[in-house]
């Protein structure tokens, strides 16, 4: 139970961390990905902006007064009551619907792990969790015959890339950059001519030294649905 209780302290210092962050942050609006949610949420039902004031619950219309000037364009997500411009601007975040039992319209571009890293995606047409012991880019339903991911690996110290293994040749490490002392940027490329119909998996491990000379190894699953 303390365990538990621990967890949950430690959650809710992240995610005032996170909040902080991203009002100190400037938003960043010259990122497709950060438009591309934007205007998926300026369109959506459960902005505040779309909800008629007579259709509003009580509270409702006192969180409104409450959030007009501390959200930038005065809108807020009535799912999750975060500012839709500041929610939006944060790369680990998840769409608000999922509070209300509905599915994400948009997801995280970037997830943490337990082993002081964390994976961004920077060109990719697919999605990025993180499911306790490895990362999972999933790229859904495909047809086409290559596959590119393209992220960066994010530590909290120094970090030096050592080696990698993949799961199959069909999975290859076509470059991979040093972009300061705690990123290293990869680019993947898959090919699917040997697919078979259905979800496919394939396995690229990373291994690293972090400046305590202490080696860690990445795990990173690619899932695919042939079409």
């Amino acid at each position: 139970m303390k365990s538990l209780q621990i967890q949950i302290i430690i959650s809710m210092l992240e995610k005032a961390k996170t909040i902080a962050k991203a009002f100190t942050d400037s938003l960043p609006v010259d990122q497709e990905w950060y438009q591309k949610r934007v205007s998926i949420c300026q369109e959506c039902p459960l902005n505040s902006a779309n909800i008629k004031e007579d259709d509003m619950t009580f509270m409702q219309k006192i969180e409104k007064k409450a959030k007009a000037p501390i959200c930038d364009d005065g809108n807020y997500c009535t799912a999750c009551g975060c500012c839709i411009l500041r929610k939006c601007s944060v790369k680990t975040e998840t769409c608000g619907a999922k509070e209300v039992g509905q599915t994400p319209k948009w997801l995280p571009i970037e997830v943490n792990s337990p082993q002081n890293v964390s994976l961004e995606l920077v060109s990719s047409d697919s999605n990025i969790t993180y499911n306790g012991k490895e990362f999972l880019i999933d790229f859904g339903g495909i047809s086409d015959k290559v596959l590119n991911a393209e992220f960066v690996l994010k530590a909290k110290s120094s970090v030096n890339f050592v080696k990698h293994s993949v799961s199959c040749g069909c999975t290859h490490l076509k470059n991979w950059t040093k972009i300061d002392n705690k990123r290293l940027k990869f680019e993947v490329e898959i090919s699917t001519n040997n697919f078979r119909q259905g979800l496919n998996e394939k396995t690229l491990s990373i291994e690293v030294e972090d400046q305590q000379r202490r080696f860690v190894t990445v795990t990173v699953r690619f899932r695919a649905i042939k079409l």
